[in-house]
């Protein structure tokens, strides 16, 4: 189990990636290809931060069934894959959203399912 130490270099961690990620320096925004890192894009660096985080601690506790963390390596991997089919880490699922009202709303709906499971706490 992680304890409040490892939480909060975890989050810290992950807040430094969000802001080293924002700056993307020497990108070009001036072209058609420009790299938009967007809420999704960055939304998707976090969760992967997370995994990076909690995968090498749960593989070394015993208490954790290796059932359960083999579902976890199973659901990175769907993030990867997920990720490299739609250019996520690059922002074109942002951009994409930022043009398809339809697309948009379906995220939107789907993040605000996504708050709810993390809100309530059980």
């Amino acid at each position: 189990m992680m304890d409040s130490k490892h939480v909060e270099q975890a989050v810290t961690h992950h807040r430094i990636t969000n802001w080293r990620n924002t700056l993307q320096p020497g990108a070009d925004t001036t072209g058609s290809d420009a790299c938009y890192i967007g809420g999704i894009a960055r939304l998707y660096s976090s969760v992967c931060d997370l995994y990076r985080c909690i995968l090498p601690k749960l593989s070394s506790d015993e208490s954790i069934p290796t059932s359960l963390y083999r579902k976890l390596e199973r659901g990175y991997s769907s993030v990867i894959l997920w990720s490299y089919d739609y250019g996520v880490g690059h922002g074109k699922l942002d951009l994409a959203l930022a043009h398809s009202r339809e697309i948009r709303d379906a995220t939107i709906s789907f993040l605000v399912r996504m708050i709810d499971i993390l809100s309530t706490r059980k």
